[in-house]
Parts: C-alpha cells; structure tokens; sequence
C-alpha cells in the first residue's frame, strides 16, 4: 500500500487549501507522469503527494528539486522551451473555460444519464489535464525568478548600485496584463464614487455580478458574490475617498510603466536581459491567469453538477465528496456510493499519493495521515521577529488575522495585519481592509506580491513560518523595508 512507504520521501509542506474531494480528485489524478506528457511534452510527474486531515499539502522535495533543475536544463540554451510552456499554458487555459461555458448554456435538462456522462467527463477530462499547468508554474516562477535576481545583481555591482536590487525587481516582475482582481478593484471603486455623487448604481452592480461574480468560487462548492457582499465593500470604500483610492490604483500602474522605461534605458539592459524580463512579465500574468481560469471554470459549471447531483439524489455537497470515476459510473450504470461512505468522506479526507499510487482515507481514518513534524516548530513558538522577501515596501502596524480558508476571510477588519500561507483572489475583499500582508510562501512574482503593488499595501513573502509563529491578537509590526515582522508585547 502506498502509505506504508510514505516515511521514505522527504515530504514537505506546500500549502493549507481546503477542496472538495471531487476537486481534490483531479489534483491527484492529473498529475501524474501520461498527463504531463499530453499536455506539455514533459516526461515528469508530481508522484509523490500528502494531504493530512488538516488540509495541509506536501510535495517531495526531490521532485521540487528536479523540476527546478529540469527548467534550468531545458532553459540553458534559449528560452524557447519557456514560451512553448507559456503558449500551452494559454490554450489549454482557454479550452477549459470555453469547455465550461459551454457546458453551462446548454439544455441538459432533458438528457439522458448516457448524454450526461459524455459532457460530465468532458469537463472531467479538461479538468484533470489542467493540473500540469496549475503545477509546473512554480519551478518556473522560481527559476525565473532567481535567474532575474543574479542577472540584475550583475549589472547592479557593476554599476555600484547592489543597494537597490530590490526596487528593480520589484518593477521588473509587474505582470504584463492587469489581473482579473485589479479590474474587478477598480470597476467596484467606480461604482462607489458614483453612488457618492448620488448616481443611481443599480445597472453597474448588475454589471459587475455578471462579469466578476465567480472569483470567490475556487471549488465548485464555493459562493459567488451576491449583491449584498458588494454593497458592504462599497460601504466600506465610502469610508474613505474612492476618487482619490482608483486615481492611486491607475496612478501607480502608470508609474510603475514609467519606472520599468526609466529603470531598463539606465541600467542599458542587453537583449538577452529585456527576453528575460519579458519572460518573467508574461509568467507573473500566467500565474494568475491560470488560477483565474480554473476559478471561472468552477463557477461554470456549478448549475451542471448540481442537476448531476439531483439525478443521483444526493444534495450538492454529497455529490463533491465523489471522484470524477465514481460520478461517471454513476451517469453509466445507476452505482452510487453509499451515504455511509459519503457522511464519512464530507466529515474529513486525507490521502498519501506514492510512485503516482494513491490511497484516500476519511472520516476517521485520517489520523492515520499525521503532519510532518517542522524543525522549526519549537523556535517559532517562542519567536518575536521573522524575516521574509520584501514584496512591497512600507511599514504598518496592526493586529494579526491568520486566514488558512475562505471561512476565516470576514474575521479580516480595517487596518490588520493578513498572515496567510499563501493568498487568492479570493482574498481580495479581506487584502483591501489589511495594512500590510505576510505569507509564508511564494517569491516577488506571487499573487500576494502583485496585489500589494497595486493597493500600495506593505507586503513580506516567503518567511516560511508566519501563520505557525503568530496568532490572531498578536500585535505587531511589519516593516516591508528591511522584511521584518515584529511581535510588539
């Protein structure tokens, strides 16, 4: 069985994200060495996976390593293995959501279960050959990443300018294309200045639903925005001064663009360099991107499942807590798995996946999926500073929120401090109430680095141990231009 080899793979901790089972189905599943292969021409596989009852992630750190290494070996000569990465990325991006759309306009009510597995498994498939692309995005932001920072430290010392490496990264590694949540930020700003000039706002929500509704909805189990959640972001925005908060928002697009012209005829950058940049441009936007498109994808195809759901007599949930296999076994012979085993899985899941093997445990069994133990974990306990990346500079003082979910997001109030492992675009209701933001993951090209640029909110990525060192009600504070995140007793 595979858990029982679990203890020979150094596995460590990615991330803390809870899924449904059916979403967390395709994660394991389509990872595997014949998708890479399909989808990018890769012969790699993520085959070694963890998730405790806790909903933690851990990858193995060798495969991390090797597809670190492997980026840079197909990248040594030129960046032709990149843009191609890049270019399936964008298509396969595109497949998904129009799979999705279409799913969602058409008439199925009238389908046989036969008919409803052909457009369920359809989905199924897209949703599956997805996963390289969601995966494969983190060596490559770590490569180029790192590739940028020695490149840019080499003119820099030649130039005698090391102390300001920070400031051209920071403006090197802006996103090519605006992100979904900045345009969202900025339609709903509009919206609010005009409801204080006393504009009737009606038909601009309405708009606003219909274009950016779906961003809350990472799983398909997810609520999408409602008008309610809108109007209380507006009140909140009135607070203050929405003119001068989006004329900030386009000012700093505008300056950082400037910034990115002033900063490359300075530093008389070669060809070989402005490549890099561009490439570095076009995967920050990538990132982001692909996480949008899966985001939408979900939403899409909600009203779908739940008619699946019906015709299975299950509620929705129930039906989330089935694999993909299982549901089109179900629209193929009438086989359902029982209620018993379906209570058990909505209760909690775990799984070891090894040598592209897995097996699932739930309810609870999962204790027998234990978290790995952290070395740093007696330090961090007692610890009063940690250091991080600097994402944006600033500094902000204020009372830490740690967000492991989506549950945790309204806890989030004007002025504090956000700790997460990571943060989506989700997210985006609780970053625009935070002073200042600190994750223990991702580089200057995360999505926590691009949406503190664009809020000019203090951001410190990477520290590693920030929500396992800190607690909601610490004070503390973050000085995002040193990297430093104090405790304040």
């Amino acid at each position: 069985m595979a858990f029982e080899n679990q203890d020979k793979i150094n596995l460590q901790f990615n991330v803390r994200r809870r899924l449904s089972w059916l979403v967390e189905y395709f994660q394991i599943i389509g990872t595997n060495r014949d998708v890479f292969n399909k989808v990018l021409g890769i012969n790699f596989a993520f085959s070694n996976l963890k998730k405790d009852s806790d909903y933690n992630e851990y990858i193995d750190r060798a495969e991390q390593d090797y597809s670190l290494a492997m980026v840079k070996e197909k990248t040594t000569q030129n960046f032709d293995f990149l843009r191609e990465i890049a270019k399936k990325s964008y298509e396969k991006s595109q497949v998904l959501v129009s799979t999705a759309k279409k799913i969602s306009i058409t008439n199925y009510k009238d389908f046989s279960n036969p008919e409803l597995k052909i457009l369920f498994d359809k989905m199924a498939l897209e949703l599956t050959e997805y996963q390289p692309i969601m995966f494969l995005i983190f060596p490559i932001e770590n490569y180029l990443e790192e590739s940028l920072r020695e490149r840019i430290t080499g003119i820099l010392n030649k130039k005698n300018l090391q102390n300001k490496i920070t400031e051209y990264l920071l403006v090197f590694s802006i996103p090519k294309e605006e992100l979904v949540a900045i345009r969202e930020e900025k339609s709903l700003l509009k919206i609010a200045v005009a409801k204080k000039q006393g504009k009737k706002i009606e038909s601009g929500l309405e708009e606003h639903i219909k274009n950016f509704s779906w961003i809350p909805t990472d799983d398909p189990t997810g609520k999408p925005w409602a008008k309610k959640d809108l109007v209380g972001r507006i009140s909140l925005f009135l607070q203050s001064n929405p003119e001068e908060k989006l004329k900030k928002i386009e000012a700093g697009e505008a300056e950082r663009e400037e910034k990115f012209a002033e900063y490359a005829k300075e530093l008389e950058l070669d060809d070989k360099t402005i490549e890099l940049i561009g490439l570095v441009r076009e995967f920050v936007h990538l990132r982001n991107y692909r996480v949008e498109c899966w985001v939408q994808s979900q939403f899409l195809i909600r009203q779908f499942l739940e008619f699946v759901a019906s015709k299975a007599r299950l509620s929705f949930d129930e039906l989330m807590a089935l694999s993909s296999e299982e549901i089109s076994a179900f629209l193929e012979s009438g086989k359902i798995v029982s209620k018993q085993e379906i209570k058990k899985r909505l209760q909690a899941y775990a799984y070891v996946k090894i040598k592209e093997k897995y097996t699932a445990f739930f309810g609870e069994d999962t204790k027998k999926i234990a978290s790995e133990k952290k070395e740093e974990q007696n330090q961090t306990e007692h610890a009063q500073e940690i250091k991080g990346s600097i994402a944006n500079r600033g500094k902000a003082i204020g009372i830490v929120r740690i967000v492991k979910e989506l549950s945790d997001l309204p806890k989030v109030k004007k002025g504090d401090i956000l700790v997460a492992s990571m943060t989506l675009p989700q997210y985006i209701p609780a970053m625009e109430k935070a002073a200042a933001f600190i994750t223990d993951e991702g580089g200057i090209t995360s999505h926590a680095a691009i949406i503190s640029r664009e809020l000019g909110v203090p951001c410190i990525v990477g520290t590693k141990i920030a929500t396992k060192t800190f607690k909601d009600g610490d004070k503390v504070e973050v000085n995002a231009d040193k990297g430093t995140v104090t405790k304040i007793v």
